[in-house]
């Protein structure tokens, strides 16, 4: 009789042990399972906030039209920036200007309207 308790007991804490590995493989295996969602969820988050990073340093064309100060109407002249375009055909000094008789001449080719000042006050 106390060879067969024996088993009996022995046979109840081999199931017992067998039990208690499955539940540890179970718990194991979801741990894994969680552990994988987890770095995935992770690395969709970093590649979101990279993306949104990025678009954030996107050109906002309609903003910039929108706003009347923006570099869109005026763009190198407010900085006082004047392009050089066309500047060999224009000349520098032209001949009239050096001489005397040249700015008399210049100025009966212009027209009396250009020669006033227009002093207006609002």
């Amino acid at each position: 009789m106390e060879g067969r308790d024996a088993k009996r007991e022995t046979a109840q804490s081999d199931k017992v042990e067998r039990m208690r590995q499955k539940k540890e493989e179970d718990r194991d295996r979801k741990l894994a399972a969680l552990q994988r969602t987890r770095t995935k969820v992770l690395r969709k988050m970093q590649k979101e906030r990279q993306n949104a990073e990025r678009t954030s340093t996107k050109r906002d064309v309609i903003a910039e039209y929108a706003d009347c100060s923006s570099q869109v109407y005026a763009p190198l002249a407010r900085m006082g920036h004047v392009p050089d375009s066309n500047t060999a055909k224009m000349e520098v000094q032209p001949a009239d200007l050096s001489s005397f008789p040249g700015l008399v001449q210049l100025e009966r080719s212009l027209p009396p309207s250009l020669l006033r000042a227009a002093d207006r006050h609002p």
